[in-house]
């Protein structure tokens, strides 16, 4: 080495080897980078296609649950899918090499002095559990917390205008804090816990280093081991205990995303109690639907409050129990007080619940075409009815869009998005809206803004008229369409749904069933049925019901 030579040669060779080196590292650490972070963002991204889609096949009984409301499972889709990634990507990356790096180090350490090795190894275990304590504190109740607070927050801001004039404002910031937000005890609590894992694991090298320098200096006085030794034993174990404290920096966050991904697993498992394409698929090209419609013994309680009947099997349409049918062609009205049932049977028949029947009473239940609807998909149901409801929910596209995507259910047949304006244009006539559409600066293509915002309550409803037509139902279902609609609007909305029950595709008319609060909108229908407490109480025409001086007339004087 005192040769200038042989040190220049040697300091040449040791240079390219830590060139090659630098060069081995950019392109493996270049390629590491890249394929631990495709794989995690294709990851979190199929993740949360998924749990969107999986969210969408529950059955609506699903979502009437507390913990599924809209706020709470937006707030699963935009919190807990990214934090799927601290488990992917390049975290997953870090955390491999440094588990490499560990094992190689605690190979050298054994290498060079296997007591000095063991001796430190055995401070590992407190530190893993005290990494694991801390793990344990409080991150899976922040996760509950921060969903809570999720859903609160969107309903609060949905309704702003109604908190501020109510001077809500406090009220709803203490009920923030307190489902939001942990309280001070379990602040105290955690924050206790994490000053004792930190105080241990920053004196544990201390105390490390005390047990080393003991050992060592026995084992130097046996000549066991020389000087270098120990010194290599132990900064090897110190690399190891090192990157063990960089691991453990992921441990929080891989605590979240575990309960986290168990959330997430937990829906993406569950199978829907009414699965859209479950069941049979009828061919009308062999058995055309006439449009019956008929109510056996029918009884119904809903899922989240199974104790209140809401349609009892004592009630008396036409037989005895819950029964009447609707024949095929004509329009039937469901009158009654607000809470009466009314609506509920609209739900029935979209299968959105199934009646609390039992399964083995084949007699009993809804039966479409003779047809009992627990048979049929509840997709293949769908597609026959044409839907108005008194809430038009219009999304913030284009009116020709909001119209079109009433016949999104054709994209396995047709492509959707190119749905022929004359179609369009045709069910816009038909609900009275193309008029007030034409005299838009952008016509068809006038985005309505959230919820239909930039246009009138009249208007709106017009649109979702057209969005049910342009299906060309054999069946259409309308749940106080025009509730919400002053009188002028009402008037304009109720010529447009008298025309739409008229005649379906083919000529024939359509069958309805009409829920209505104002008596006013039904006196054009077939047949009325007044309901009271879940019950049928009395059914027949306008004019006989009134003539006949029941509960059609109490409620008719009532308005």
């Amino acid at each position: 080495l005192n040769d200038s030579t042989v040190r220049s040669e040697r300091t040449t060779v040791v240079s390219a080897a830590y060139g090659g080196l630098a060069v081995l590292r950019l392109a493996f650490f270049t390629i590491n980078g890249y394929a631990f972070g495709v794989a995690g963002g294709k990851l979190t991204t199929r993740c949360r296609q998924l749990l969107f889609e999986t969210f969408l096949k529950q059955e609506v009984g699903w979502f009437d649950k507390a913990e599924n409301q809209p706020g709470a499972l937006t707030g699963r889709l935009a919190a807990d899918v990214p934090t799927l990634q601290n488990l992917t990507g390049r975290r997953l990356a870090s955390l491999l090499e440094t588990f490499v790096l560990i094992v190689t180090s605690v190979l050298i350490a054994f290498i060079y002095s296997w007591q000095i090795a063991l001796l430190s190894l055995a401070y590992f275990p407190v530190l893993v559990l005290a990494g694991m304590f801390e793990m344990q504190s409080w991150s899976a109740e922040v996760t509950r917390k921060g969903v809570k607070g999720a859903a609160l927050a969107q309903e609060v801001f949905s309704a702003s205008k109604t908190v501020s004039a109510l001077q809500a404002e406090d009220h709803f910031n203490k009920k923030y804090d307190s489902q939001a937000l942990l309280s001070e005890k379990k602040i105290l609590k955690g924050v206790a816990r994490y000053a004792l894992v930190n105080g241990i694991a920053n004196s544990l090298m201390s105390f490390e280093f005390s047990g080393v320098f003991y050992l060592g200096g026995y084992l130097l006085e046996k000549g066991d081991i020389n000087l270098l030794q120990l010194l290599r034993s132990y900064s090897a174990i110190s690399f190891a205990a090192s990157n063990l404290g960089y691991a453990a920096s992921f441990a929080p966050d891989a605590k979240k995303a575990s309960v986290a991904s168990k959330a997430i697993f937990e829906v993406l498992h569950r199978h829907p109690h009414l699965a859209p394409d479950e069941g049979d698929f009828p061919d009308l090209d062999k058995h055309a639907l006439s449009g019956k419609i008929a109510f056996k013994s029918l009884k119904f309680r809903y899922p989240t409050r199974k104790q209140v009947p809401v349609l009892k099997v004592n009630s008396h349409f036409v037989h005895g129990g819950f029964t009447f049918t609707v024949p095929a062609g004509k329009s039937v009205a469901l009158v009654g007080q607000s809470g009466c049932g009314k609506s509920t049977v609209l739900q029935l028949i979209q299968r959105f619940y199934d009646p609390s029947n039992s399964h083995n009473a084949m007699d009993e239940g809804i039966f479409l075409d003779s047809r009992n609807i627990r048979d049929v998909a509840p997709n293949w149901i769908r597609r026959q009815f044409g839907v108005v409801s008194q809430e038009p929910n219009l999304l913030d596209l284009t009116i020709r869009e909001n119209i079109a995507y009433g016949l999104n259910y054709l994209q396995e047949e047709d492509n959707a998005s190119e749905i022929s304006m004359e179609r369009i244009i045709e069910a816009a006539r038909l609900a009275n809206a193309h008029n007030f559409i034409s005299e838009l600066p952008e016509g068809y293509e006038t985005r309505v803004g959230p919820r239909g915002s930039r246009l009138s309550g009249g208007q709106k409803q017009r649109i979702a008229i057209a969005r049910a037509l342009v299906r060309k139902p054999r069946l259409l279902l309308l749940d106080e369409a025009t509730a919400a609609l002053d009188a002028e609007s009402e008037r304009i909305v109720q010529a447009a749904l008298e025309e739409a029950m008229k005649k379906s595709e083919g000529g024939a008319r359509r069958t309805c069933l009409v829920v209505a609060h104002r008596l006013s909108t039904v006196e054009n229908c077939d047949l009325v049925v007044v309901l009271d407490k879940g019950r049928a109480v009395e059914w027949g025409s306008p004019a006989a019901l009134l003539e006949a001086k029941g509960a059609y007339y109490a409620l008719h004087n009532a308005v």
